[in-house]
């Protein structure tokens, strides 16, 4: 697999994030995220002891070609004293860094908390030391004692990018002093105006904590009161709105901050909460117009003592390099169908995911009574059929193990479980067996973040049985979004269209049957029967791409199951990209449908018209289907116009904003704004919006909103017509719904006095 645009050091990109927390809103759609992991490819729960491969006596847990960066190694179920973690840079014969378990997570090698050891990840042993390679990396364990259970999370870079091979040389205490100062903003703070407040937010009520126009960015959000049952939590909510869209929708307060289990300490980086102190979030949340955030209370009881403070600062991110920040809350009994539960579901956009807070409960039965937690997290990026991502196990995902590594029943939040670090932990657990049984963990993804450019689907099974009855979870994933996907139309390349695409390839053509792994329960799992080519060395293929893409991912479906390799894509006679399956736990297994990932950055791509790209293998292969996804910047003017007025054929040349082709009252770009049809009369445009009267007199404007980051809604007010002076109005709340076919509808409330006439006007930026 593999991504990523060129740039100066992947190592110092990996540690900006870590150590630049006011970056996390800048979008990275041209870097991707993958892991290999000891999760089983034959259905069958126990993930452990699934290597790659061996190699002269060595088990290979890693291995990649090209340059890349390891973020995140986790491990367990190893003896730390006499097992050895070897790592071979660039093809080197013998490992230049070689240690010990022990050595790598708790002798001070490196400093905590980067690294941590089992006594501080319950069980777990993990580290987020950035590992770059210039030209390959190969991870491997060696000894009696095997390392049973590993995660390991990396990114893979384009074909040309300068990378420095990792030495021991990088000091990591400034940056590990600044991850143990939880509970501070870690942003710079020049330059911040503090908004705050006190007082009693009595039952029944809402506190707005901000509202603002103009730009900027939400530095923190930080509130203390008295405390109050887990219900009432539960009951009061946090909102927020930025540039009119409400990304951040009535989620319980104290689940949004880390708990839903009442009032606990929760101490990591981006949020948390003290139960003798503050509760916090440090996420920083751009905008470009307007920013409103609320808490409402409706529970029965008042919040008392409510003491609050928002900081904003006028110096925020350039729109054109941002996401917007979005948290999203989903609870759900376990379901009779046992199809993987899901997490994280966005698609129409491109974005960042970030973290996640998660609480999962059951009766208490099977193994320490928390059989619960026996599934993997998946991944699927920008619809991909195969998880990029695969872990092995609930606990796993959380930097945790052996459900997080208690022997005994001893109730709820014994000191030797409970953990917080900076990017994950368990502030809150409680198990026995044959009683009800639950979890409270988050995990950050700060130096790890999951980029995708028009979807992303993140599931966890359901556990060891699919018949588990009793189950519950719920959860507040953070990411950072853009409205539209960051992709042109996509090619489909394979044997039925190979005369599209001057597709050729020396192989036998082949038909197969066989799984991806999907959301779906491995019983439920549909077979797929794809035709393709088997004992492939080389193919080529010819593919128009639009020339002002941003760079271009190939996705290549084979059969995992029947062949490992190396691959290298050229154009011409210059090498643009690889990758590399050396995978062998798929021989045999149902599950043999994978996909291999190349990113061709702009440089290569960029300004041309199509692309010729051969592919030639190590060994043979196999090839069934090969997806081409132009990348695109969706802030870039019109891109989505563009995709609009492209589907009406009948047009001919009369495509820009001001043309009216169906001579009716409306232009192109009235038509697009408010869906009209340019090739014929709108009768539905002539009311656009409408208005009410509510039963408290206040009057309410609504109307179709186009989903489109392009373009700028402003209500705006006259007293008199006969001055054409028009002003902004700040409606007293703004409500926006979901809508149909790309539109969002928006409710603006307002005084219900007469304040004079309105006007929608909607721009361009």
């Amino acid at each position: 697999m593999s991504s990523i645009a060129a740039i100066s050091n992947a190592e110092y990109r990996v540690l900006d994030r870590m150590t630049h927390f006011e970056h996390i809103p800048i979008l990275e759609s041209d870097v991707r995220t993958y892991e290999f992991s000891s999760f089983k490819r034959i259905a069958e729960a126990a993930d452990k002891n699934s290597w790659l491969y061996e190699r002269n006596g060595e088990r290979v847990m890693f291995h990649d070609e090209g340059p890349g960066c390891v973020t995140r190694l986790w491990v367990t179920g190893v003896d730390d004293q006499t097992s050895r973690i070897n790592f071979y840079f660039d093809g080197e014969s013998e490992a230049s860094f070689s240690v010990t378990p022990y050595e790598l997570y708790e002798s001070g090698m490196f400093p905590y908390p980067i690294v941590a050891g089992p006594n501080e990840s319950a069980g777990g042993r993990v580290s987020y030391v950035p590992i770059p390679y210039e030209k390959s990396l190969m991870i491997t364990d060696v000894g009696a004692d095997a390392v049973r259970y590993y995660n390991i999370t990396y990114e893979n870079y384009a074909e040309g990018t300068e990378v420095e091979s990792w030495t021991a040389e990088t000091s990591y205490l400034q940056l590990a002093e600044q991850l143990a100062a939880v509970g501070r903003d870690p942003k710079p703070v020049t330059g911040n105006e503090y908004l705050t407040g006190s007082g009693d937010l009595a039952n029944g009520h809402a506190l707005l904590l901000l509202d603002t126009y103009g730009s900027g960015v939400v530095q923190s959000v930080e509130f203390d009161f008295d405390a109050v049952p887990a219900e009432v939590l539960k009951s009061c909510t946090i909102s927020m709105e930025f540039d009119g869209m409400k990304t951040v929708d009535q989620i319980p307060l104290g689940e949004f901050f880390g708990s839903a289990v009442g009032e606990v300490d929760v101490l990591s980086q981006p949020i948390g909460m003290r139960t003798n102190g503050n509760w916090y979030c440090y996420f920083p949340m751009p905008f470009w117009e307007s920013a409103r955030i609320q808490i409402t209370n409706n529970s029965d009881v008042a919040l008392s003592n409510f003491v609050h403070e928002v900081a904003v600062n006028s110096d925020g991110p350039a729109r054109e390099t941002a996401g917007y920040f979005h948290a999203r809350y989903r609870e759900a009994a376990y379901s009779a169908d046992a199809d993987d539960l899901v997490l994280f579901d966005e698609s129409g956009c491109s974005g960042k995911f970030v973290g996640l807070s998660l609480y999962m409960e059951g009766e208490g039965n099977g193994f320490r009574g928390m059989l619960y937690l026996e599934g993997d997290a998946r991944v699927y990026v920008d619809g991909a059929e195969h998880p990029f991502i695969h872990g092995t196990g609930n606990e796993d995902w959380f930097n945790g193990a052996y459900y997080y590594n208690d022997y005994s029943d001893k109730g709820a939040n014994q000191a030797e479980e409970i953990f917080c670090m900076p990017y994950h932990g368990l502030p809150a657990k409680y198990h026995c067996h044959g009683a009800e049984s639950w979890t409270q963990a988050y995990r950050f993804n700060i130096s790890d973040p999951i980029n995708w450019t028009s979807s992303l689907l993140f599931t966890i099974e359901h556990g060891q049985y699919p018949a588990y009855e009793g189950g519950y979870y719920s959860c507040v994933t953070y990411s950072y979004q853009r409205p539209g996907a960051a992709s042109f139309p996509i090619a489909v390349i394979s044997a039925a269209n190979a005369y599209d695409y001057f597709y050729t390839c020396d192989g036998v053509p082949a038909t197969n049957t066989a799984k991806f792994i999907t959301p779906r329960a491995e019983e439920n799992a549909p077979e797929i029967t794809l035709v393709g080519y088997s004992n492939v060395t080389a193919s080529a293929f010819s593919v128009s791409i639009p020339p002002e893409n941003e760079g271009v991912i190939l996705q290549l479906v084979s059969d995992f199951s029947s062949s490992t390799n190396t691959a290298t894509v050229s154009m011409g006679d210059r090498v643009v990209g690889r990758w590399c399956q050396l995978d062998l736990n798929y021989t045999n297994s149902p599950f043999g449908w994978g996909i291999n990932e190349v990113f061709l950055p702009v440089e290569v791509t960029g300004n041309k018209n199509r692309l010729d790209l051969s592919i030639s293998y190590s060994a043979p292969a196999t090839e069934y289907r090969i997806k081409v996804i132009p990348l695109s910047n969706p802030l870039e003017p019109g891109a989505l116009y563009q995709e609009w007025i492209q589907q009406f054929s009948g047009l001919r040349s009369f495509t820009n904003y001001t043309d009216n082709p169906d001579a009716d009252a409306f232009d192109n770009f009235t038509e697009y704004v408010f869906g009209g049809n340019p090739e014929g009369h709108d009768q539905h445009l002539d009311t656009i919006g409408s208005f009410r009267k509510t039963a408290e007199g206040l009057v309410e404007f609504s109307y179709p909103k186009r989903i489109d980051e392009n373009l700028v809604y402003s209500v705006q007010i006259c007293t008199n017509l006969a001055s054409g002076s028009w002003s902004i109005h700040k409606p007293l709340s703004t409500d926006e719904g979901v809508g149909e076919h790309g539109f969002s509808m928006v409710t603006n409330q307002m005084p219900g006095a007469h304040l004079g006439f309105f006007r929608l006007l909607v721009e361009e930026r």
